[in-house]
This record gives C-alpha cells, sequence and structure tokens, in this order.
C-alpha cells in the first residue's frame, strides 16, 4: 500500500461516494453502517485502515473511504488585484 496523503491533509469527497464507519465490535468483514454522499465534501484525512481503506474526519463523524474515491484537495481560484 501507498501513502498518498499526510495526516491532517484536507481531503475532497465527491458526491456518490461510498462510506462506512468500521465497529470496533463488530467483525471487519462488513462495514457497521455505509452511507453514499449526496453532496459534496472536504474532510481532514485521519489515516489508513488496517485494511488499506482512508479515514476521514467529516462534518458527521469519522467514516472510511476507497482510497481512489476521494482527492486531495487544492484550491485553484485565483485572486485578482
Amino acid at each position: 500500500m501507498i501513502n498518498l496523503y499526510n495526516i491532517g491533509a484536507l481531503i475532497w469527497i465527491p458526491s456518490d461516494t461510498k462510506r462506512w464507519v468500521n465497529d470496533k465490535e463488530q467483525l471487519q468483514i462488513f462495514p457497521h453502517s455505509l452511507s453514499v454522499t449526496r453532496v459534496p465534501m472536504l474532510g481532514i484525512f485521519k489515516g489508513y485502515t488496517w485494511s488499506g481503506e482512508c479515514e476521514v474526519l467529516c462534518p458527521d463523524g469519522i467514516w472510511s473511504f476507497d482510497q481512489g474515491d476521494i482527492k486531495p484537495y487544492v484550491n485553484k481560484r485565483r485572486v485578482s488585484c
């Protein structure tokens, strides 16, 4: 596994992205709670799970994402004087 993100990096999460919460009490075969983002959002990268998913702090909690579903946030707005 290649570490693509540094802890604390700002992450872009597109709409229609699958995310889940891993419950430590359950077997790690299936996610405990699955959700799909309805709107794009930003999050803060927290780290990697034992199975290689990315843990991201979102406004509504810590969620896990597949590495290929999220991207680093890059602000491309130009400020003109």
